[in-house]
């Protein structure tokens, strides 16, 4: 018998349905019909007609073919609308319904197709995750559901999001809670981060110390500039909570992925048996962020055993296809200088001689060896991208984090791949660049996300088959409870939903737009907590022919106003009143052309004030030039780097990657082609973003060059800088090269980076030079 718990996600959809209820009674009194459905994912195909379909009394019915989940799935919705409409009750016979439910087998696994119209509401499904998908649609549009046909289902068969405990604990009820979320964005994967240094978060009987000792660290030390919060902390999940949480989320149609991280991200392990370190040691739970140098050591037998034996009961406890085993960020520090490690990379044939340059050998080994373990077991073993690295053979499942070359790699190899890069599906990164704003210090704003293309360029058709889905991940250094968990996943995971459901053809960001103030309802009646960033004016700067153009958008059509002087657009009278001042121009739609130096505003107007978004455009003779690259930015610090650097935008202080920063390791090589008739200039300034820890220097040497003709350069200024040194505080460097007045049409730039100190835990590999603009005066 299959054991169905509703009773948490009902009482959620309890509290979401009234919501539902308004927007339908808002929609129904509009003036001109919709030609849209207010749901998220949107479905991939529908037709909206005149009318609604009123659920309140309605009678249901399902078909007895359906099985118990899909039977689950269906009551879970009723008994949710139980607290919004009134009570819907099942019908004896299909013909005695107005709400129908039944079985299709001709349809794919996960589509469903919903027909509405004065007759009532069919539903087909022919799974229990399908008939899921079906509630969760009528869920968003229900009681006065529009008259409609939708025909539906996913783009990816897999749809995850990660959720990392270890480096703060959450309770049962949280994941719960969290999973609730992932049913109703139609996502099918929860990829649970359960081992790190920070802790060890479940139960494994066979080795006690795990969580006795493992799951707990004397102290948390916060982020950067923060106090040490001084308390013990920690917890884990019993295996009777492990299953009852797997058992909730197969329920909602979502298969719950465990990862335990090896051989890397593994001191909390070690702390509970310093016996499968390489130097025995003694370890502590780490209590900061970032990565530990002690990690298992591959050259100890009792490793594979120790691992093996966690395996076993992971196996037991999650019986999902795969089982994720890290391999992500594993320091090799203490192998190189370990004899057990070298001994082993001997007996795997490494010459004696290449043994110190070979120690990522034992990476791979580790890697085989966990694979191997799996595969006779049935299961399937996935893994962060550096699985990649020296093991060709593999056959692991890769999960593309550090940008898209992961997937891209895999997926010509002939091995599967989801896409999760960082720079746009880590939702622990910041959604706006206000000071006061919550998370890691990168920025991940909504439309980034939802703008994404999973499918890397350049893949034939058979290649493009083996990205089998997409991923976010929520990592948790900056998220201590529940309120802040909710509001770095909220309403970012709106638009993974779309990113992983929908086809590109069929995603439209207006209409996303639109649709989020409806889910914004959801969630005020469920009592999330979500960022309202998208309610504020969003600005796209791009270059046309010699200007730049804005776009600008905000959620649920919502007016806004502009000026290009710099006045404000929307002013605020000593009573609190806001009206628009007489320069403002109402925002339309066209694009608002800038060719030149100024100061660009735009405000809309809210419940909780005028939301205000500033541009300067700083003078620039090289305003809207056209760029070469000698040397281009590294791929993470590219974006628009081609029209980013002449377009007068100063990059924020604090966040590297606002898309206005652009960066290299290699040697900086660009040229500035000044026109054919350029005014007169002198100087060049170049900015620098630093941060020592985040491997961001300034250069160790700057060149100007000049040309007439773009082949013979001359050096028109240069200066050597020493490496900057660990005291000096940071922030953003700016340094100006003068040299006698010209009319040369090319400007050449260089800056060279330096290697990382012996001060710097990274130190021997070079580090970034972060630049935004090259200023020509």
């Amino acid at each position: 018998m299959t054991r169905i718990n509703m009773q948490a996600g009902a009482r959620v959809l309890r509290r979401m349905i009234p919501a539902a209820m308004l927007c339908a009674c808002v929609l129904a009194g509009c003036s001109h019909r919709e030609t849209t459905l207010p749901v998220i994912p949107y479905p991939a195909a529908a037709e909206v007609y005149d009318g609604v379909f009123e659920m309140q009394g309605a009678s249901w019915w399902i078909d007895p073919a359906a099985d118990s989940l899909s039977r689950a799935a269906v009551l879970r919705f009723f008994d949710a609308a139980a607290g919004a409409v009134r009570k819907n009750s099942p019908a004896a016979r299909q013909e005695e319904s107005g709400i129908r439910f039944i079985v299709d087998k001709e349809l794919p696994g996960e589509h469903y197709r919903l027909d509405v119209g004065r007759n009532g509401i069919r539903v087909e499904a022919s799974d229990f995750r399908g008939f899921i998908h079906a509630c969760q649609t009528l869920c968003q549009l229900c009681p006065a559901v529009p008259y409609c046909r939708v025909e539906d289902g996913p783009r990816f068969r897999y749809r995850g999001m990660h959720l990392d405990v270890s480096r703060h604990f959450f309770p049962a009820a949280t994941v719960k809670r969290f999973i609730d979320l992932l049913e109703l964005h139609k996502l099918n994967v929860l990829h649970w981060h359960l081992t790190d240094d920070q802790g060890w978060r479940v139960e494994i009987r066979r080795y006690p110390q795990l969580t006795r000792t493992g799951a707990w660290r004397k102290r948390t030390s916060e982020p950067v500039g923060a106090s040490d919060s001084g308390d013990r902390y920690g917890g884990y999940y019993t295996q009777d909570e492990i299953r009852e949480i797997v058992s909730y989320a197969a329920d909602r149609g979502i298969t719950v992925i465990p990862e335990i991280d090896m051989p890397g991200h593994m001191q909390a392990a070690l702390t509970a048996y310093p016996e499968l370190g390489c130097t025995g040691g003694p370890y502590e739970v780490w209590t900061r962020w970032g990565i530990s140098d002690d990690v298992l050591c591959p050259g100890r037998e009792s490793v594979f055993r120790f691992v093996e034996g966690v395996l076993d009961e992971i196996l037991e406890l999650f019986p999902s296809e795969y089982i994720h085993i890290g391999g992500d960020e594993c320091p090799k520090t203490r192998w190189t200088s370990c004899p057990r490690c070298r001994k082993r990379l001997a007996e795997l044939g490494v010459p004696h001689d290449s043994l110190a340059s070979s120690v990522g050998r034992l990476q791979s080994y580790f890697t085989e060896r966990v694979e191997a373990y799996l595969k006779a077991r049935g299961r399937r073993a996935i893994g962060w991208d550096e699985i990649l690295d020296d093991n060709p053979d593999s056959d692991a499942t890769v999960m593309s984090w550090r940008g898209v070359e992961g997937g891209q790699t895999a997926a010509v190899r002939g091995r599967d791949a989801v896409m999760t890069p960082n720079q746009y599906l880590y939702f622990d990164y910041r959604q706006s660049l206000e000071p006061d704003e919550p998370g890691a210090w990168r920025l991940l704003t909504i439309d980034q996300v939802y703008r994404y293309e999973p499918i890397p360029e350049g893949l034939n058709e058979a290649q493009r088959r083996h990205i089998i889905g997409v991923q976010a991940n929520l990592w948790t250094e900056y998220v201590e409870d529940e309120s802040m968990l909710q509001y770095m996943l909220l309403p970012r995971l709106d638009a993974l939903s779309e990113l992983q459901w929908c086809r590109p053809e069929a995603k439209d960001y207006d209409r996303f737009l639109k649709n989020i103030e409806h889910m914004f309802a959801f969630y005020d009646a469920a009592g999330y907590n979500y960022s309202t960033r998208i309610r504020e004016v969003h600005a796209r700067v791009y270059k046309t022919g010699n200007h730049f153009e804005i776009d600008l958008t905000t959620s649920g059509r919502a007016p806004v106003y502009y000026t290009t002087d710099g006045s404000e657009p929307v002013v605020q009278s000593a009573d609190g009143n806001s009206s628009v001042s007489e320069t403002a121009v109402r925002y339309d739609g066209t694009p608002v052309a800038i060719a030149h130096a100024c100061t660009f505003r735009a405000s809309v107007i809210r419940n909780d004030g005028i939301h205000t978004r500033q541009i300067v455009f700083h003078e620039n003779k090289a305003f809207g030039r056209e760029v070469s690259f000698g040397e281009p930015p590294h791929p993470t610090y590219t974006f628009d780097a081609a029209t980013g650097l002449t377009d007068g935008i100063a990059g924020d202080p604090g966040c590297p990657t606002s898309e206005e920063w652009y960066g290299w390791q290699k040697p900086m090589d660009v040229t500035v082609d000044m026109g054919e008739a350029p005014e007169t200039y002198r100087s060049v300034r170049l900015s620098f973003f630093v941060n020592k820890p985040g491997h961001y220097f300034p250069p160790v040497r700057l060149e100007v060059q000049t040309s007439a003709d773009g082949e013979t350069f001359v050096t028109a200024a240069e200066r050597d800088l020493p490496t900057e040194g660990k005291e000096v505080p940071e922030g953003v460097r700016t340094f100006t090269l003068d040299f006698p007045e010209t009319d040369a049409r090319y400007v050449r730039v260089r800056a060279v980076s330096p290697r990382l100190p012996e001060w710097h835990p990274a130190h021997g590999f070079y580090a970034f030079i972060l630049t935004d603009e090259i200023t020509i005066l």
